[in-house]
């Protein structure tokens, strides 16, 4: 079965610009420009798709899945201190279905290596693991480990540690 796909004005680009719950962004018919024309998306130095959107002598580079998001899901997310989180962590797939409106935590949590741990990351550079978790907006390094599950068991213990000074739930190891 194939989406249908459907259209909705990006806010602060109303009339100007729109994008589909698919990930497409298309520029709307104006007076210089009679045809409506698809963005051809470029991809950014962080593997995020980027259009360029311009109107009244102003340019901005946005994020696909931002506007998807500003679109679809939540036009007051960024105020609010939330984030577009990608479900599958495939930062090329804007479909609105493998997109979501979360805590920067929740986000930090869907990070994938190659084992599937969650706060694990392998070290280019040598054998090791490293570990770290964000805080209160910063990036705080747990540690470099031997293993995979060192470092992820790691993050978890500082999770849980967090969790318990700030009075918030448990998280468990998977």
């Amino acid at each position: 079965m194939r989406n249908i796909e459907i259209f909705k004005d990006i806010p602060k680009w109303e009339g100007i610009y729109q994008v589909s719950n698919l990930g497409n962004v298309k520029s709307l018919a104006r007076k210089w420009s009679p045809r409506e024309s698809t963005l051809t998306p470029a991809v950014s130095h962080d593997k995020y798709l980027k259009v360029d959107l311009k109107a009244n002598g102003k340019r901005e580079q946005v994020e696909v899945n931002r506007l998807v998001a500003l679109a679809f899901l939540d036009s007051n997310y960024v105020a609010k201190g939330l984030v577009c989180d990608h479900k599958d962590r495939d930062r090329q797939n804007n479909d609105l279905s493998n997109l979501r409106v979360v805590t920067k935590r929740e986000n930090s949590q869907n990070t994938c290596n190659s084992k599937n741990l969650i706060g694990a990351s392998k070290r280019p550079t040598s054998d090791r693991w490293a570990s770290a978790i964000q805080i209160n907006g910063k990036t705080r390094h747990i540690g470099d480990f031997d293993t995979a599950e060192e470092a992820s068991t790691a993050y978890f213990a500082m999770a849980n540690l967090e969790r318990k000074l700030t009075g918030c739930c448990q998280y468990e190891n998977r």
